[in-house]
């Protein structure tokens, strides 16, 4: 018998429901809101001024927002709710499937606290006496890249023995304080910058999908994706936003998988856009020891490239060379650099301010300029 337009409406819908209830269900999503690849928005504008007793800056980030309607920074940072995002700054121009799209950072006072410990560019917050205290988003989702992340934690714990990580058990809930771990699919590989007592913190590995968006992972995030993004969540940057980082590579920005030919503006510092602009520098950010190319945190030389190109080149007569895939392992300037975040918990290590037993000496910095190398060794330094 032929069914009525109406009868066939009712069993689509009834079908529909069925489907979200058992996405939901098996831990894909922690909402049905999350089945859109992205959400499009506004954002009221603000201009950058210095006013008395408060500095406000202004800078270019690129951004994309993924399935669970996270705002995610310059490739892998979580920032936070898109509703969030879009009150703290201004758009230029929209998400798109393709593409990350560019932001303007809204006037955002460096008193709010609470807003800069979920910043790329700023300080982070520490999180409390070094214990990073993590979940799972459901027991599917431990199943799948529980492995991933042991081995991850193992890694950081060599080391940076001090570091303490927590699992507490499986919760699809969000709670302030505590890194949630999730895998959903085209989610990316991102995590929180550091830590925050007010709000929940996320690490997402997606696992193999069916993404087929250019210029956007669709492959898994495993051991090393996870071992670089637990240096984010415990405070550690990019190697690429230092100052100096053209001294040690070249930025081919014509490589990137969303170069437009017909706006070279596109890659300019100040006018960048897409992708480019997470190839930005901090400027406003002191050095702090040397460059470590071969850094957990360092960009492989492919990122965000065309196929078979390089978005990132060997600089000539430096002796270095960029990492080919992901770097897998913290190297001892990674961990100089977590210590600096934990002086207190950093106890018995190179770089915490006291010379423990073994080492020559121990200024607590990475500057080779004080008379003491970042390995603890005394040497006469010469101006």
């Amino acid at each position: 018998m032929k069914k009525s337009p109406v009868t066939r409406i009712v069993i689509l819908a009834a079908v529909f429901n069925a489907v979200i209830l058992q996405v939901v269900a098996r831990g894909e999503y922690p909402s049905a809101n999350g089945a859109q690849w992205y959400s499009p928005g506004t954002a009221t504008s603000g201009s950058t001024s210095n006013k008395r007793g408060v500095d406000y800056t202004s800078e270019r980030l690129s951004y994309t927002v993924n399935p669970n309607n996270l705002t995610i920074l310059n490739g892998d940072i979580v920032f936070g709710q898109y509703d969030d995002f879009v009150k703290q700054f201004h758009i230029l121009s929209y998400p798109s499937f393709i593409y990350p799209n560019t932001i303007c950072e809204k006037d955002i006072p460096r008193s709010h606290h609470h807003r800069r410990a979920l910043h790329p560019r700023d300080t982070p917050q520490q999180w409390p006496d070094a214990k990073i205290i993590y979940k799972y988003y459901s027991d599917e989702v431990k199943s799948r890249v529980g492995p991933y992340v042991l081995e991850a934690i193992e890694r950081w714990h060599l080391k940076s023995p001090f570091l303490k990580f927590e699992e507490v058990n499986v919760s699809c809930d969000d709670v302030p304080g505590q890194l949630t771990i999730t895998s959903i699919d085209c989610g990316g590989c991102n995590a929180n910058f550091g830590y925050s007592s007010t709000k929940p913190l996320y690490m997402n590995l997606q696992q193999s999908s069916d993404c087929k968006a250019p210029g956007l992972r669709h492959t898994g995030c495993y051991t090393d994706d996870a071992t670089h993004l637990f240096g984010h969540v415990v405070g550690l940057k990019h190697q690429t936003e230092r100052v100096d980082s053209d001294e040690h590579q070249v930025f081919s920005c014509k490589n990137l998988v969303d170069y437009d030919p017909k706006q070279p503006e596109n890659c300019h510092y100040e006018e960048c856009m897409g992708w480019a602009c997470t190839f930005r520098v901090d400027k406003k950010k002191q050095v702090c020891g040397p460059y470590d190319i071969q850094s957990v945190m360092q960009f492989a030389h492919d990122m965000f490239a065309k196929p078979g190109t390089s978005t990132l080149e060997d600089k000539r007569n430096t002796g270095e060379h960029l990492p080919r895939y992901n770097v897998p392992f913290p190297t001892s300037l990674d961990s100089i650099q977590v210590c600096d975040l934990y002086p207190s918990q950093c106890t018995g290590f190179c770089g915490n301010g006291i010379v423990d037993p073994g080492e020559e000496c121990d200024t607590g910095t990475n500057l080779y300029t004080d008379g003491c190398t970042p390995a603890c060794k005394s040497y006469k330094y010469q101006k």
